[in-house]
């Protein structure tokens, strides 16, 4: 149910940034044929993978496991359990 109206909602931001770039006079067919902004873009993406995967994924996948899970996301599961026997 909430995933939908999410859909929605993300949908109609991507009209809105596309109707508010064009207010700018900014073609983005232009951008997307530009070699230095295709670079710059491969680049951030080379440079986002490589810090999640060296970086980021390890802290991350043990605050996961070992906090938010036991702590957090199982405690609630356990909650929404009873509440659906009750």
């Amino acid at each position: 149910m909430n995933t939908k109206n999410g859909l929605v909602n993300i949908i109609i931001l991507i009209i809105i940034a596309v109707f508010l770039v064009s207010l700018f006079g900014v073609s983005l067919r232009d951008i997307g044929k530009n070699g230095t902004i295709k670079d710059n873009f491969i680049f951030l993406k080379d440079v986002t993978v490589d810090m999640w995967n060296n970086y980021l994924k390890r802290p991350f996948v043990w605050v996961w496991n070992n906090i938010f899970t036991p702590f957090i996301l199982n405690p609630i599961n356990n909650w929404i359990s009873k509440e659906n026997t009750a």
